[in-house]
């Protein structure tokens, strides 16, 4: 694979979340590691890092980016030298938040909004307020269109069985504000209460046999150029590695390459690649 270099990269700059997301590793209680903060300095040090490489940078990972007190700085200093994605569920912005949001410099904002009313949203969105989400929302874009900073928004909904009787209100309301909504198929974990929505092209599609599976896999990106950083430092195969299981190096200890062409992470990617996925992969992966 030596034409394949890492150009995505993942940091998770919080983890921890005000919500609790039914089918989230944070919402749902999966993560054993312990939460916290990123702070400015070790941002500093995997950006001097990654700088080189990065052309797409989410600066989250396992948890609501939002709630770090220095991620509008990180994000200015991110977008000096790459594109900039956050996802945020939109329950802590205020006027003052979400106006810096918006003349960060960040590339693209996700807000996570699945229902109009507050009894279908907080089925899945545990302890979150649809209203506050949806105010969120309309500042963003206020502020957008105020500004010209040309920042996209995708409002998000992630569509279950339970709430799909709520997507056409929900893209009215986006649409009247100026934002085209996404819907999105969800994540469902094995045992789950939550049902997908029966909707075609709003489920997950898995393959019939296990070996069909592990060959889809071999599409699969974070195997071709998406680095993976911990709050820790830790390098993971994939956000689906939500406890650091699969570690191959440490960015505050390694430079990005060393740690992109050590053997152990080659092998594992090559295995993805060639149809041989490994246990992780057949174990924790939610994508194929």
């Amino acid at each position: 694979m030596p034409d394949m270099l890492p150009t995505t990269f993942a940091v998770e700059t919080v983890l921890g979340c005000n919500l609790r997301c039914r089918e989230c590793a944070v919402g749902s209680g999966l993560v054993r590691r312990r939460h916290g903060m990123m702070s400015y300095g070790d941002y500093e040090r995997i950006a001097e890092r990654i700088r080189p490489f990065s052309r797409y940078l989410y600066l989250h990972l396992w948890g609501e980016p939002m709630l770090n007190p220095d991620i509008i700085a990180m994000i200015r200093h991110a977008s000096a030298y790459t594109a900039t994605n956050i996802s945020t569920n939109g329950n802590t912005l205020d006027a003052r938040k979400a106006r810096e949001l918006i003349t960060s410099g960040v590339t693209d904002i996700i807000v996570s909004i699945d229902g109009v009313s507050q009894e279908v949203y907080s089925a899945y969105r545990v302890k979150g307020e649809v209203e506050r989400a949806l105010a969120s929302l309309v500042m963003l874009q206020r502020f957008n269109a105020e500004l010209g900073t040309g920042v996209s928004i995708t409002p998000q909904f992630i569509a279950f069985e339970h709430n799909r009787h709520e997507m056409a209100l929900f893209a009215a309301f986006c649409r009247d504000i100026g934002l085209e909504p996404m819907f999105k198929a969800p994540y469902i974990r094995e045992g789950s209460s939550l049902k997908p929505s029966g909707i075609q092209g709003l489920e997950r599609r898995r393959s019939a046999t296990p070996r069909g599976r592990i060959r889809a896999m071999s599409a699969c990106p974070n195997a071709r150029n998406v680095f993976t950083i911990l709050l820790d430092g830790s390098v993971v195969a994939c956000c689906y590695d939500h406890d650091g299981v699969t570690t191959f190096g440490n960015i505050f200890e390694s430079d990005v390459m060393d740690i992109w062409n050590a053997p152990h992470y080659r092998e594992f990617r090559e295995r993805i690649i060639n149809g041989d996925a490994p246990d992780f992969c057949v174990g924790e992966c939610l994508m194929y």
